[in-house]
């Protein structure tokens, strides 16, 4: 059976940490690597490297006899001190002759790079190809803890980072480098301690974890799976269910975002729905397994999913259901049950071509939610309370995962010879593919030139992906913002966003898991999905909050040489029919890194001084 497991708790910690962060020039060349750990004696080590050879060489020799090596944090290093690492390797891939590099990519970071060197190819005694090799995982603390480390840092340790006096890091190295290296160590300090804390925390208030996963996903995967008794079985095409995974997924979808009402408003009031997904998790039934009935007609109250042909004649509320992002009236598509029941109590048709029931449905997430909720509450403000908010909501992303199974590949020596391995290793491995009716292995190129390239494996299977649960989730989730649309009036609806419900009407609100609460109350502009502006006033100072997807910007009249200019009279002018460009400058992301562009680099500077950005984006009513 392939599914999700429980795990035994731990009774002594298992978790020593080794955190890294890197600082670099202006021109994204490195300064140096701060590496920071607890010795044998408990006492907090720090060490300096001036690049990245010998900081590799160092944690290589180390990891060989202390399994603490296995894995190195830094903050935001995704999107800055691993894309710098990956840059260096593949420039510099003959110092490193048997490198492969797991990356798990997120949008533009590198969440995970796993690093195997040593890797060697040999054969057994029946003349199949065996690898072998030693790990490192570099990851990104920021997907375990989502906030700045200076937030981080007064949560759980009461002091911020070590103030630069506004300087970026290559103008205090210039300027005083003894700031400069207390500077790197205090961050480096900082982050240990914070994950100390954080595993600490979740030992001693929630469940004895042997140790922290990769992501606040995985973590909260496996807290859940400490603490949850049974096991949910997975579908799996191996159990000849791959029909219905395909279903599953055409019938998944996230949040719902939705512009209601374009242009400026006068009063609005702005509404959050208090950990809406923790919230339907705790109070409906999901499946535990993968059996299931096909059916013609729609079983109401019973988790299931179906492919249906729908109306909805009542055109004076939204759309109940969503296609491709956008509220539909009438139509065909795949939707799970509690959207489907919902139309029909607002009057709409169905006609159900086929569907499938889940024959095995329990309230799975009730005590885990339950749990996280009570003890957030009694550290509301404090670092227990902020993991459980994390851990609350991060779980349900778990479970629509999509299996990842691609290496990078850094070819070394003659290029040749290389490939002609790797061909072979993926030649032998696709013969027993084909015995087992699976689909070969692919390599494609993503860098020729520096000789990068990628293995994927198009039959990986990921051992918590259950859409069923997921899609469930979200689809509960949507109804329930909709319960709010009809609750506030529909004629009063404006904007929303996945928990969010903006209205120029008014809620009941309250402080309980699914309780809407009161977030601000002042003008809006609307020109889009994540394109809107808000403006009020709050302790005698005018607040501002803006939202350009895709942009970095600074607002409420604040400057930045990084970032765009944005605020709540632009957002009025595009309204208005203005075309508002924007500039801004952002380090290479991991796929242009892996593709040869340098990282690390966010300023640039024109032929006359000036600056010269890297992005642009024209802001316009959508």
């Amino acid at each position: 059976m392939i599914g999700i497991f429980p795990l035994k708790g731990s009774v002594n910690p298992q978790e020593d940490f080794v955190v890294a962060d890197i600082e670099n020039e202006e021109n994204g060349d490195v300064i140096c690597i701060g590496l920071t750990t607890r010795n044998s004696k408990g006492q907090i080590e720090h060490h300096v490297f001036d690049n990245w050879y010998v900081f590799l060489k160092y944690i290589m020799e180390l990891r060989q006899c202390e399994d603490k090596y296995a894995r190195i944090w830094a903050h935001n290093g995704g999107g800055w001190d691993w894309s710098s690492l990956f840059s260096f390797l593949i420039h510099n891939r003959s110092l490193f002759p048997t490198i492969e590099i797991f990356p798990i990519i997120v949008q533009t970071k590198f969440v995970v790079l796993k690093l195997d060197y040593d890797v060697r190819y040999s054969k057994d005694e029946d003349g199949n190809l065996v690898r072998t090799s030693t790990s490192i995982r570099f990851c990104d603390s920021l997907f375990l803890l989502r906030s700045s480390l200076e937030d981080l840092s007064q949560k759980f340790l009461g002091k911020g980072k070590v103030d630069t006096s506004g300087l970026m890091a290559w103008d205090l190295y210039r300027k005083d480098k003894v700031k400069f290296y207390l500077y790197l160590r205090g961050d480096c300090e900082n982050l240990l301690l914070i994950l100390e804390k954080f595993y600490e925390t979740v030992r001693e208030n929630i469940v004895p974890l042997d140790h922290l996963g990769n992501t606040i996903g995985s973590t909260a995967l496996r807290i859940f799976r400490t603490s949850y008794k049974s096991c949910i079985e997975i579908p799996t095409d191996e159990n000849g269910q791959k029909e219905l995974r395909a279903f599953l997924r055409e019938g998944y979808y996230g949040g719902r975002v939705e512009v209601f009402r374009y242009g400026y408003h006068k009063k609005i009031k702005v509404y959050d729905i208090n950990s809406l997904y923790p919230y339907v998790m705790r109070e409906h039934y999901y499946p535990i397994n993968g059996e299931v009935e096909s059916v013609d007609s729609f079983r109401r109250g019973i988790p299931g999913i179906y492919r249906i042909i729908f109306d909805q004649e009542n055109k004076k509320i939204p759309a109940v259901l969503m296609h491709r992002g956008k509220g539909i009236y009438r139509g065909e598509g795949v939707f799970f049950f509690p959207e489907i029941e919902l139309l029909e109590k607002m009057g709409g048709k169905i006609q159900v071509i086929e569907g499938y029931v889940f024959k095995n449905n329990r309230k799975i997430f009730a005590d885990y939610i339950q749990k996280m909720w009570d003890l957030r509450l009694s550290d509301y403000n404090g670092p227990l309370g902020l993991i459980c908010k994390f851990l609350m909501n991060s779980l349900y992303g778990k479970f629509c995962e999509r299996p990842k199974d691609c290496k990078i590949i850094i070819l070394t020596g003659s290029m040749y010879d290389n490939i002609k391995k790797i061909l072979n290793w993926e030649l032998s491995e696709n013969k027993l593919r084909e015995k087992a009716g699976k689909c070969p292995l692919k390599i494609e190129i993503i860098n020729e030139g520096e000789g990068v390239y990628q293995s994927v494996d198009g039959d990986a299977i990921c051992h918590n992906e259950h859409v069923g649960i997921g899609g469930m989730i979200t689809s509960w989730a949507r109804v329930e913002l909709f319960r709010r649309f009809l609750l506030t009036g529909a004629e009063n609806l404006v904007y929303c966003d996945t928990d969010s419900i903006h209205t120029l009407g008014d809620l009941e609100h309250g402080t309980e898991l699914g309780d809407v609460k009161l977030e601000c109350e002042g003008e809006g502009i609307y020109c889009g999905k994540k394109l809107y502006g808000l403006r009020w006033w709050e302790h005698g100072k005018e607040k501002e909050k803006l939202a350009a997807k895709g942009v970095s910007f600074c607002s409420n009249g604040q400057k930045s040489n990084q970032k765009a200019s944005l605020g709540f009279n632009d957002l009025l002018d595009i309204y208005h029919g203005k075309e508002f460009k924007t500039f801004f400058s952002q380090p290479a992301s991991a796929k242009e890194v892996m593709r040869g562009l340098k990282p690390c680099q966010i300023i640039r500077k024109n032929q006359y001084g000036g600056i010269q950005h890297n992005r642009k984006r024209t802001l316009r009513v959508t």
